[in-house]
């Protein structure tokens, strides 16, 4: 292990704020981070691994999910440093092109059969051993529809090089699965007391991609997100039509208006019998209502143009409306009940579509 000296932890609101700053320089040592450091597991079994494989986002989703959070940085997998007490992890390095900006993001996720909370606690203990204190991640912990969350800072100055790293952390605990999102990179930002918003903004999205896969994949019975019932409805418009259940699962599929026999590659539609299959499509697992709208996260997609990996919002609109949103765009669609609901003067105007 390399030695880490002068250790700060910080707990602050990881967020990006104004436009991209601070990137950090190229690094290809990939340190022993503080949450993969090895701990005793107190003889508490794991999980079998496929269920945890499932939380950890592979090369192809991190390439997608990276295009639409922060364009221009290339991504690809680099060899991480091993802590056999996750089922699985993985290490990514973001590189921007021409300047050598890097950063480095890892994930490493477990379902335990038993104590998924010590297990949690023993790295969000990490975050106040420092003499910080971890706070309790309660706004977090309803954002994210969580039994347990943990967030922090820590600018370290790295033997043997001497540069000083900073690495922003996230810890989620939902039933028996426990996930780690970490991104690091050089601390001229945080040694300015600011963030470094592309670093930020990585850790952010790859968290959200995460912890919607633990909700998609629950390692306990799914069950029903607060609020969340006056969505679970029949919802369409010409061409997309969405189906939601009580547990925050969201399918969402659309025309492409390319035939398959036509051409192949997908996503293409195709004609069985005499219906129509759209071959566009994606999975939102939902995990929060706040008033009249939905937060959640699209974990899949097979055309990122119409609906890309990450954050997306669904708000409840009159006479049996709603609205999707992500990245400024929204889509109108129509509930089961709004032919009886809008009057003429909204019909009259096919919100959505003839």
């Amino acid at each position: 292990m390399r030695r880490r000296t002068s250790d700060e932890w910080t707990l602050t609101s990881i967020s990006p704020a104004g436009p991209r700053a601070h990137g950090s320089r190229a690094w290809r040592i990939v340190c022993v981070l503080v949450l993969l450091v090895p701990l005793q597991s107190g003889g508490a079994a794991f999980a079998q691994e496929p269920q945890a494989r499932a939380y950890v986002p592979e090369l192809a989703t991190m390439t997608d999910l990276m295009a639409g959070s922060l364009p221009g940085y290339s991504i690809e997998p680099i060899k991480e440093d091993s802590d056999a007490t996750w089922d699985v992890s993985a290490a990514y390095a973001l590189y921007l092109p021409g300047d050598g900006r890097s950063i480095v993001l890892q994930v490493a996720a477990s379902v335990r059969a038993t104590d998924a909370d010590g297990f949690f606690q023993a790295r969000a203990a990490k975050f106040g051993s420092q003499g910080a204190s971890a706070g309790s991640g309660q706004e977090e912990k309803v954002q994210y529809g969580l039994d347990d969350f943990r967030e922090g800072r820590l600018v370290a100055h790295e033997w043997p090089d001497g540069a000083r790293r900073g690495t922003y952390a996230r810890l989620a605990r939902l039933g028996r699965s426990v996930a780690s999102v970490q991104a690091s990179g050089e601390a001229d930002a945080d040694d300015a007391g600011a963030i470094a918003n592309d670093r930020a903004l990585a850790l952010v999205r790859t968290f959200e991609l995460v912890v919607g896969r633990m909700h998609w994949y629950p390692s306990d019975a799914a069950t029903d997100i607060p609020g969340l019932e006056p969505f679970t409805r029949g919802w369409s418009r010409h061409g997309v039509a969405l189906s939601l259940d009580a547990t925050g699962h969201g399918e969402v599929r659309w025309r492409v208006y390319t035939w398959c026999f036509d051409d192949p590659t997908p996503p293409c539609d195709e004609m069985v019998g005499s219906q129509i299959t759209s071959g566009g499509w994606a999975s939102i697992a939902f995990y929060h209502v706040t008033g009249q709208t939905a937060e959640g996260v699209v974990i899949g997609t097979a055309q990122p143009s119409v609906l890309a990996l990450g954050p997306v919002t669904m708000t409840l609109q009159p006479y049996g409306m709603a609205t999707i949103e992500q990245l400024g765009r929204q889509t109108v669609l129509c509930g089961d009940d709004y032919v009886t609901l809008a009057p003429d003067s909204v019909r009259s105007q096919s919100p959505c579509g003839a």
